[in-house]
């Protein structure tokens, strides 16, 4: 059986987070909505990252891999993936986290239900450890930014929802 065509485009960078990146990929791999391909951009790590992300793109198709020799950063890596952005939808994972299996499938069908501009959800922070981290799946700011559910709202009206969310624009 062939794989639907993908019509969301997952940015996962990471550097040096072999420990947390096999969960944030099986993250992908479990979600519901099978129509996504992820860009992997391992940015310069020292650690076993690259070969996680390599292996990942080895063993299916929907991951490609991007490496870079020494790190430029998150935000100059997921410019790197946008670059190669050819689907109608775009999402952004860092590699310490994950997404739940329904996720996708919510946010893309609330795009193309809403023909809203951004979709915003809530994730699973895979370190919570450091400054205003709480134990829990999902941190009090996350849940403040994307509870209850929204829809045709405005930053405006909504402030919180620019608060550490997952954007998926459009």
């Amino acid at each position: 059986m062939t794989a639907p065509a993908p019509i969301v485009t997952l940015i996962v960078p990471g550097r040096d987070i072999a420990a947390f990146a096999p969960s944030a990929l099986d993250s992908l791999r479990a979600q519901t909505d099978e129509r996504w391909r992820a860009i992997l951009i391992d940015d310069g790590s020292t650690d076993d990252t690259g070969a996680i992300f390599a292996d990942a793109a080895a063993t299916d198709p929907r991951f490609t891999l991007i490496r870079h020799e020494a790190s430029v950063g998150l935000g100059a890596a997921r410019n790197v993936g946008l670059a190669r952005v050819d689907t109608p939808f775009t999402g952004f994972l860092d590699a310490d986290d994950e997404l739940m299996p329904d996720a996708l499938s919510t946010l893309v069908g609330t795009l193309e239900r809403t023909e809203s501009d951004f979709a915003a959800g809530a994730y699973v922070r895979l370190r919570p450890q450091g400054r205003g981290y709480v134990p829990g799946r999902v941190q009090p700011w996350v849940a403040a930014a994307t509870s209850p559910r929204r829809l045709g709202t405005t930053l405006a009206e909504h402030p919180q929802a620019v608060s550490n969310i997952v954007a998926w624009p459009r």
